[in-house]
């Protein structure tokens, strides 16, 4: 305290003014707590007093809405492996390290400023959230006002809305599955072009199949529930006048461009993700993404742009994608990104959204116009969680992996036994923000529960839930639509995304203080089946 620090003004940019940072959070959570200690008639004047108050509030909590950004009113900021708080030269320049979280409002009984993000609490084994914590927030005060009257007077609103209050969508963007096929010998020590025994991006059928287990989640509670995926799902597609423009735009396209593989992948018919979330009540999206976007669409659209539809060009440029990173068709993305340019003018109702993409809900440093959870509150969502930093995703594979290697036929042979699973109504298990996501869901099925409830209630279930599960690895989903940046983050993601099969506690626990509520925690939505 008291020393300069030159740099950057946000301490996730420059962690030397972290310590300072933090050690503020705290000293208003203690503010918090002797309020709440006031509330329940419970003295803080002996150290096991904040036992009782943790008990207290654990069977009777109260909502603590923040009003403001991450400038009036800061998050705390976690330390982890996964995303470390690291001398200045070491910092990722896109996003800052740390875990920015909103957990420590809701939480009463924290170890005193230790930011290590595997602290237990003071009188639990897990970090615990004991009160509900929700942020009110918006491009500006008019968004903040607007977002508080359309949760007043919620009820009213979604009578005139007709069907969309039962509509439901469940988005499964691509280059969410992983596999480490024997022939990573071949492009590893042979050629050299990647790191051997990392995974990489080829289809399993985990994601296929953890979408089913999620639609039938999302029907349980009484939704009329679409599954698009990929490049269905991205916000928009290509008219057939402006797939011409591309035919004609350069000699190679005119050579090798197939107008015909650009329609049937994604033309304005095929893409319907924008229409689908502006007529849905509840909408999950999964895609890779950062601060400003998310994209649906990720190996399947880069492997676009040269050849025939379903031709061998096709095929082979396909294969090469996770190899390089990209593909041919990587700048075709843009048109389908949920952008922030594009998500303001989309025409919401009061939505629940839950984004399980890396950093979304990044509001730390940022201008509020710039931010896409932000965008969607200002385009009429009622509530959206969203994680502050990189998103887990659960290995990319179907179970069950015995070896680390996938030998030929061994995905197939899982895939069959998903698919006959699936005729059952047996998915495959959940983990991290899908896990999350899916106790939410439970949580809302009683009527009344309000989302800052079940959040609450998910949050505190999962670390307890997921600990011991072990996995193989575990990607981030990180995109910033920059072709060589986001080459270089997939390689470096791989790389550190595989040390054997383990519990890997470090992205569990990141996943637990990531997601933040932006919208009233009070806000109880509509839920078909409710009882």
């Amino acid at each position: 305290m008291g020393k300069p620090s030159p740099g950057f003004y946000a301490p996730r940019r420059n962690p030397s003014l972290t310590g300072a940072f933090n050690d503020h959070v705290y000293e208003i959570h203690q503010e918090i707590n002797t309020l709440l200690a006031n509330i329940a008639g419970i003295s803080l004047e002996k150290d096991r007093d904040i036992e009782n108050l943790k008990e207290h509030y654990t069977n009777k909590p109260v909502y603590i809405t923040l009003v403001g950004d991450g400038t009036m009113i800061p998050q705390y900021i976690y330390d982890t492996p996964i995303d470390p708080i690291t001398p200045f030269t070491d910092t990722p320049y896109y996003f800052g390290g740390g875990v920015p979280s909103d957990f420590l409002y809701g939480n009463i009984d924290p170890n005193p400023r230790d930011w290590t993000s595997q602290a237990p609490d003071l009188y639990s084994d897990y970090p615990f959230q004991e009160n509900i914590v929700g942020r009110i927030t918006g491009w500006d005060i008019q968004d903040a006002s607007a977002l508080i009257a359309r949760t007043v007077f919620y009820n009213t609103i979604i009578q005139n809305l007709g069907d969309w209050k039962d509509n439901a969508v469940i988005q499964m963007g691509g280059g969410n599955d992983f596999q480490k096929p024997l022939r990573y010998i071949l492009y590893g020590d042979i050629l050299h072009l990647i790191k051997r025994g990392e995974p990489m991006k080829l289809e399993t059928g985990a994601s296929y199949f953890t979408g089913l287990g999620l639609q039938e989640k999302v029907d349980s509670l009484g939704f009329t529930t679409t599954y698009q995926r990929e490049n269905e799902a991205a916000y928009q597609g290509f008219s057939n006048e402006a797939i011409q423009k591309l035919k004609k735009a350069n000699i190679l396209n005119q050579l090798l461009l197939s107008p015909r593989q650009l329609k049937s992948a994604v033309g304005a018919d095929i893409v319907k993700g924008k229409e689908t979330q502006e007529n849905s009540n509840f909408i999950m999206a999964n895609a890779h993404g950062n601060q400003h976007m998310f994209g649906m669409g990720d190996v399947g659209v880069y492997k676009l742009g040269l050849g025939l539809k379903n031709g061998v060009l096709e095929r082979i440029i396909e294969r090469l994608v996770p190899i390089i990173g990209y593909g041919p068709g990587f700048a075709l993305s843009d048109q389908g990104y949920y952008s922030t340019r594009n998500v303001e003018n989309m025409n919401l109702g009061p939505s629940f959204l839950f984004i399980e993409s890396c950093i979304c809900g990044k509001i730390d440093g940022m201008y509020p116009k710039q931010g896409i959870s932000q965008a969607y509150l200002h385009a009429g969502a009622n509530t959206v969680i969203a994680s502050t930093t990189s998103s887990n995703i659960a290995g990319g594979y179907l179970e069950p992996k015995a070896i680390k290697y996938d030998l030929p036929g061994s995905t197939l042979y899982r895939y069959i036994k998903a698919s006959m699973n699936a005729k059952k109504g047996i998915y495959p298990d959940v983990h991290f923000g899908f896990m999350i996501y899916s106790d939410i869901c439970d949580q809302l099925k009683k009527n009344g529960t309000s989302i800052g409830l079940a959040y609450r209630n998910a949050r505190n279930q999962y670390l307890p839930q997921d600990a011991d599960w072990e996995v193989w690895w575990s990607p981030p989903l990180v995109l910033t639509g920059i072709q060589e940046v986001d080459a270089w983050m997939y390689q470096q993601a791989v790389e550190g995304s595989s040390s054997g099969k383990s519990p890997q506690l470090d992205n569990k626990y990141m996943s637990f203080f990531e997601y933040t509520i932006y919208g009233d925690p009070a806000f109880v939505p509509y839920v078909p089946a409710a009882t």
